[in-house]
């Protein structure tokens, strides 16, 4: 008779257990960690918005009027000499009177839109928003 030595360690399939319960728990947190991003995006977005209104309040009151439109994101922050960066989003700067100005932005791939107004504190939003 042979004696057998007891071996220690881990079998094949208890291996094979714990990559696929790891492998379950990465994908649930995956999906978590992308809708949280896509919130910070869209927060982002609205800070952007909100910063762009503040600078342009402080432009008119130093010069007397808004910056004549249209322009894009890149012309405010040339005129405002501010650097605002979002390449998720269209920018779209318009002066319908020389005492107003509104911006609108426009997401690049799914239906969602921010509007502000001189006058309005907040964006005012509409479309796919992220909950």
């Amino acid at each position: 008779m042979r004696n057998r030595e007891k071996k220690s360690g881990f079998t094949l399939v208890e291996l094979i257990v714990v990559v696929i319960i790891m492998g379950v728990i990465a994908s649930l947190a995956l999906v978590g960690y992308e809708k949280t991003v896509e919130i910070q995006r869209y927060r982002t977005h609205k800070n952007n918005l909100i910063q762009l209104k503040g600078k342009l309040q402080a432009y008119y009151y130093k010069n007397r009027g808004y910056i004549n439109g249209p322009l894009d994101l890149d012309g405010l922050n040339n005129a405002l000499n501010t650097r605002v960066e979002d390449p998720h989003f269209s920018y779209s700067y318009n002066t319908p009177t020389p005492d107003t100005f509104n911006i609108t932005t426009t997401h690049k791939t799914i239906n969602y839109t921010c509007t502000i107004e001189q006058g309005y504190a907040y964006p005012q939003c509409a479309g796919d928003v992220p909950e």
